[in-house]
């Protein structure tokens, strides 16, 4: 495991608890207890970087046709109440409102990644809601959201199954549960013996591993996709259920009948689950999409990208791009993509947008026909390739490698890479982050708003009183 480079700074240690032994006293002990103050500034920037990166795609996700039919949905089902949906304004009570805010940051498919999940799209948009439950400060708010971090990532780690169950069984709601209840239980203030039984009530709340059902075989695609909506209702439901004196049970991650086997995995490391808790920060490493698709075709976006930049190249020019990257991406394959879901696992889509300069903005699947006629014809054109050490970099070291080699009339050229932009090791700015940021919410809160409201996420830190704050740009 890699060591953040804040690693040896003072934090909070947790070695061991006096309120029980086992992954979910630790967790639950670390996710009450973390103070703002001991957050290291590094830590404090990338919490923000990811309140907006999240804030961004949730409001944009209004954009979609999926989006659309969540939140249309809610005005004629949902009840009233005083907790926002950040993309309309619109006040339901707080499962409703957590509800449609996760959801639409799911819908873009351009949600952050880190250790085994999307995470933000679970912590960002409940906390943010749960602000509706009271008058919260912004440093209470980062100290939430990094703890929704380490938590969640730490736990879908350590479940990951081994490679022969991995091709069987995967969800990502499944386990982001957990950081959705610890981000939004300590906004709230819940204490360690609290938090554990919002622990146990969270877990079974859990959506079942559901990824290899989206609907990959079954064109076209399922809008539930990683079902992200449930997931933070439930971490949600499971927090305040346990503040109103519900008990859950207290070791709920705990032994050989825990959540990894509940959640379909065939080995858990516990002692991944609970390492370096609050010396070495994983949210230093999370990742950021610059492609509204799924992760696994970022790196082979980036070779593509890299090609055509030393190879300048006319579409009508190529004569195939062969594509060798791990087995998940054989079911990324489809050419004729029949709605966004679909376009967003197809990788020929993808790199048809790149051949043909498509892709300038974040936001530009938002706006392509998926019936283009030249992005059907460039998409004709992609050929992919099982790699089999692509395959076992993937399961060792959970790199996602690529080798493209882009065929011309003028001639054969190619690139390798292991290391997608907007990851750790190829970082995305601040200011591309930002602009990401407008592209997709721009659109539904208009540019002004949105810029303020960049600009006020990057001072989060003097806010006294987020939800008053948040509600005050955006009605603005």
């Amino acid at each position: 495991m890699l060591r953040s480079p804040v690693s040896n700074r003072p934090g909070l240690k947790l070695s061991s608890t006096p309120h029980g032994s086992g992954a979910t006293a630790a967790l639950a002990t670390y996710a009450a207890s973390i103070r703002y103050e001991e957050l290291p500034a590094a830590v404090v920037h990338a919490a923000k970087r990811a309140i907006l990166d999240t804030l961004g795609i949730s409001i944009g996700g209004l954009r979609t046709e999926p989006g659309q039919s969540v939140v249309s949905f809610y005005e004629k089902y949902g009840g009233a109440g005083r907790a926002r949906v950040l993309a309309t304004g619109k006040r339901y009570g707080i499962f409703d409102a957590t509800y449609q805010n996760a959801a639409l940051a799911n819908f873009l498919d351009a949600d952050d990644s880190l250790g085994e999940g999307h995470l933000g799209s679970t912590i960002t948009p409940s906390v943010m809601t749960a602000t509706s439950l009271g008058a919260f400060a912004g440093r209470d708010l980062i100290a939430s959201v990094v703890a929704g971090y380490e938590v969640s990532a730490r736990i879908g780690s350590a479940i990951r199954p081994t490679p022969e169950r991995f091709r069987d069984v995967r969800g990502l709601g499944t386990f982001q549960v957990y950081g959705t209840a610890s981000s939004v239980g300590r906004l709230l203030g819940l204490d360690v013996e609290t938090m554990r039984h919002a622990f146990g009530i969270a877990g079974a709340n859990a959506p079942v591993p559901s990824v290899y059902k989206e609907g990959i075989g079954e064109r076209p695609m399922a809008w539930v996709k990683n079902n992200f909506g449930a997931s933070a209702q439930g971490g949600v439901h499971g927090v305040l259920m346990a503040q109103h004196g519900f008990r859950g049970q207290k070791t709920f991650l705990d032994g050989p009948k825990g959540f990894w086997k509940m959640a379909g995995s065939d080995r858990c490391d516990f002692a991944a689950m609970t390492a370096g808790l609050g010396e070495d920060y994983w949210i230093l490493r999370n990742g950021f999409k610059p492609y509204s698709s799924c992760r696994y075709h970022h790196v082979t976006l980036d070779a593509v990208r890299a090609l055509l930049r030393a190879h300048p190249t006319a579409p009508s020019d190529v004569e195939e791009i062969e594509v060798r990257t791990i087995w998940r991406v054989s079911e990324h394959q489809t050419v004729r993509p029949q709605d966004l879901i679909d376009a967003q696992y197809s990788l020929p889509f993808q790199i048809a947008g790149q051949l043909l300069g498509r892709a300038s903005r974040f936001d530009w699947m938002l706006t392509t026909p998926f019936d283009d006629p030249d992005m059907l014809h460039e998409g004709g054109k992609v050929r992919y390739v099982e790699d089999t050490g692509h395959e076992r970099l993937f399961q060792t070291a959970g790199k996602v490698g690529t080798s493209v080699t882009l065929k011309t009339r003028a001639g054969t050229f190619a690139a390798t890479d292991a290391e997608a932009w907007g990851g750790p090791a190829k970082p995305i700015t601040d200011a591309d982050l930002e602009r990401k940021f407008t592209d997709f919410a721009g659109s539904v809160i208009g540019e002004a708003r949105a810029r303020a409201l960049a600009s006020w996420i990057w001072r989060l830190e003097e806010t006294t009183d987020v939800g008053a704050e948040l509600a005050r740009i955006l009605d603005s």
